[in-house]
């Protein structure tokens, strides 16, 4: 529960809280639609590993960040940096916007440090969850083509727990009681299958690069 708690704080009750939480929850749910396709099928068994990639990363550089950059040692935002940084490399030039101010989502990350430091906000623990999203960028997208290697793989278990696919929860059964059976959750089918030698895919469609 210790590796949990600094993920469950997000600070006092205030502007920056509320935000930082409708974010996570925001570009999260974004991510989750189509993340890096690990082994999942770009699906939310490869949404999840990339939470659990982000929280991982984030606790064992802490203390190197810590000397550099000194902040208390919750993660809240930190992730939720981690998790807005990795959806504005895989749709950088998706259209996002702060308070009106159009602009593609590859400058969101820096564009939310800079509103925090206007606002006289903490900004260490978002450059640390940046840096941990670059890693995470870096091993999924750069390394297969540049050195032709698939480094990061969904677990198997999160894959037989969750699917294949895009993650569907089970329709509410109003009727549904002690003794009536309800459907369970599905995946869809994917869009981008996971394979033994996963590569790099440029968009939804078109030739996959390093699967041969």
């Amino acid at each position: 529960w210790r590796f949990l708690t600094p993920f469950l704080f997000v600070g006092k009750f205030d502007f920056n809280t509320l935000m930082a939480l409708y974010m996570l929850q925001s570009y999260s749910n974004r991510y989750e639609m189509e993340p890096y396709n690990t082994g999942g099928g770009g699906g939310t068994a490869d949404y999840a590993f990339a939470l659990m990639f982000g929280a991982i990363s984030i606790v064992v550089t802490y203390p190197i960040m810590g000397m550099l950059l000194p902040a208390p040692p919750v993660f809240a935002r930190t992730l939720m940096m981690f998790v807005l940084y990795v959806w504005s490399k895989r749709h950088p030039t998706a259209p996002t916007s702060i308070w009106g101010v159009q602009f593609q989502a590859i400058y969101l990350p820096f564009a939310q440090i800079g509103l925090s430091i206007a606002m006289g906000g903490m900004f260490s623990d978002m450059i640390h969850g940046i840096i941990c999203g670059h890693l995470f960028y870096f091993l999924v997208d750069v390394v297969p083509i540049v050195y032709q290697k698939d480094v990061l793989h969904t677990p198997q278990f999160l894959i037989d727990q969750i699917g294949i696919g895009a993650y569907v929860p089970p329709a509410n059964n109003t009727a549904a009681g002690n003794n009536v059976w309800s459907p369970p959750g599905r995946v869809n089918p994917p869009s981008d299958a996971a394979g033994p030698s996963r590569g790099h895919s440029w968009g939804s469609g078109g030739q996959r690069l390093g699967s041969g």
